[in-house]
């Protein structure tokens, strides 16, 4: 018979798990409700990128400052975090004492989240070597994400889609999620997700030693790249699973009438906890990544306040339902993954068609939103009824009673499938970066190029500058993510090339130029007294950089009075 370990430390038959679990065999197996929760997460999400693209302003209404809950709206992806522990553990949980068969469940797990990313990834590697949308990333790259690891470096993490950032971290979590389940069953969630939280935040206080002690100079990108990792975030995915296990132990034990007035407080109380935070990291953001404590600690206590909130939901409360049940908030959940993926992506073109050009303020908002609600939630439809609902409404029934043969195999061994779409987007990068590259001249005469327009000299008497000028590069794998201003070999001072240069674009028409021109700020009090001249550099990702052009600094002493002749 197969055994567990008490919490004592003896031997336990199987049904320890049984037990200690007594509402296992009584809870219910779907709750529409959490199906509600992950479109609002989508939605939250969505939210933040119109913030984004409306160029982040101060929303104020009735003396209210709303644009903390617009400015946090990331914070759907920790949403979706403790949902996918809750949810995972909520239907295996009675697979915890003999192991989950990990086979059948990466099986599942892939027909959730494959279909629709790679789909996604079809089209815009299409795009892209076509030239209507970005580059194509380098072989390398598409195969760190074909395989779900293009979190492990930097350069691969950045340049695709940044929505997709978390995918690598949610599939990583599926490989250890066995592992966790049981250990919750053998050892005790209560005893085993205390270690994980130590483990996630000597995992970002080491992360943070790192970047101070070996890239100081690093990016805010770089630093969520790090910090982000599988280790940075698993105390919210075992959050949820102890979440799921603790609500599965209270709800048999409650009347109707409590487990009602529990679900409307926890959800009340984890929302309010929720906008607290929200509130308490946009005031503090200025220090966020300069090592405030909430950097090690605040996704942590997001991640306990939104458990509330999915615990409360589970209970069944007439809150929970009218909020998260209704009909608007179940569709949207349906296509809650597909709105995830495709929002920003969608948000972006409209973007870089002009279509936000002349929006600013916070009127600016209520038009990206205009603009692009529609269009997002149309494709991410289509991305759902066509690569979502045929894989989900089958993978459980008998597909080949219903669809065409290689459907229904492709249901039944995804593997072979999937790695046939994936050999298909890898071949139309190969064939985009071999054909429909640009010749080797033009490639020269593009690469990089750029210049200093003004100033081009600095003198003591002005004030601060803001030195304008333009770059190109062509590589496809380590482009250019900022500009710097450098003296005597220190960086001091730093901007991102975002601005429309329309007169380079046409002095370049087939170097697909965008957005190459930057303003530099720069403060003459870190020039020092002496004169000097200040190098204009253009920074890969590697961080690798190559001279766009100089400014010469020329430090005037400020006159002194003559001294009055003695008696």
């Amino acid at each position: 018979m197969t055994t567990g370990r008490s919490p004592g430390g003896t031997l336990a038959p199987a049904d320890s798990l049984t037990r200690s679990l007594p509402g296992l065999a009584s809870r219910p197996v779907k709750i529409a409700a959490l199906t509600g929760i992950r479109g609002f997460a989508a939605c939250w999400v969505f939210s933040f990128h119109i913030w984004q693209i409306a160029r982040g302003p101060v929303l104020k209404l009735g003396g209210i400052d709303f644009t903390p809950l617009l400015a946090c709206g990331w914070a759907g992806v920790d949403l979706f975090f403790v949902l996918s522990g809750f949810v995972l553990t909520w239907h295996y949980v009675d697979q915890a004492q003999h192991g989950v068969g990990f086979a059948d469940f990466m099986h599942r797990r892939a027909l959730r989240v494959v279909p629709a990313y790679y789909a996604q990834f079809l089209i815009l590697m299409i795009l892209a070597a076509v030239g209507v949308s970005d580059e194509l990333p380098s072989i390398a790259n598409t195969l760190a994400h074909l395989l779900f690891v293009h979190n492990f470096s930097f350069s691969w993490w950045d340049p695709l889609p940044k929505a997709w950032w978390t995918l690598p971290v949610e599939w990583q979590f599926y490989l250890v999620f066995p592992l966790l389940l049981a250990a919750f069953a053998r050892y005790n969630p209560w005893r085993v997700l205390p270690t994980l939280i130590a483990l996630v935040v000597v995992w970002r206080i080491g992360a943070m030693a790192w970047i101070h002690d070996y890239s100081p100079q690093g990016s805010i990108d770089y630093r969520v790249w790090l910090i982000e990792q599988l280790p940075g975030r698993i105390d919210q995915f075992a959050i949820g699973m102890a979440t799921a296990w603790g609500t599965m132990q209270a709800r048999p034990r409650l009347a109707d009438s409590a487990r009602r007035r529990l679900s409307s407080w926890l959800v009340i109380g984890g929302s309010l906890a929720a906008l607290g935070l929200a509130y308490l990291i946009w005031w503090r953001a200025d220090v966020y990544w300069q090592g405030h404590w909430l950097l090690y600690s605040w996704h942590l206590f997001m991640a306990l306040a939104l458990a509330m909130v999915i615990a409360g939901t589970t209970l069944g409360g007439k809150l929970a339902t009218r909020l998260l049940g209704n009909r608007p908030m179940l569709w949207l959940g349906e296509i809650s993954y597909s709105i995830y993926l495709w929002n920003i992506v969608i948000l972006l073109a409209l973007a870089s068609l002009g279509t936000f050009a002349e929006l600013s303020g916070a009127a600016g908002i209520a038009w990206v939103a205009l603009y692009s609600v529609a269009p997002v939630m149309l494709v991410s439809a289509l991305s759902w009824w066509l690569c979502e609902r045929p894989f989900l409404h089958y993978r459980d029934a008998h597909p080949e009673d219903s669809l065409g043969r290689w459907l229904a195999a492709f249901i039944r061994f995804p593997w072979p499938g999937l790695a046939l779409v994936g050999s298909m987007i890898l071949a139309v990068v190969i064939l985009g970066q071999i054909y429909w590259r640009p010749d080797a001249a033009t490639r020269a005469q593009c690469t990089e190029r750029g210049a200093v327009d003004s100033p081009r000299q600095l003198r003591g008497e002005q004030a601060d500058a803001r030195v304008s000028g333009w770059l190109h590069d062509w590589s496809r794998t380590d482009r250019v993510r900022r500009v710097v201003a450098v003296r005597d070999g220190q960086v001091i001072a730093e901007a991102v090339p975002s601005l429309a240069r329309p007169d380079v674009a046409a002095a370049l028409p087939l170097c697909n130029v965008d957005r190459p021109g930057f303003e530099l700020p720069l403060s003459l009090a870190n020039l020092g007294l002496a004169s000097a001249t200040v190098s204009i550099e253009a920074q890969r990702t590697s961080g690798a950089r190559y001279r766009i052009g100089e400014v010469e600094w020329h430090f005037v002493p400020i006159a002194q009075p003559a001294a009055e002749p003695k008696p």
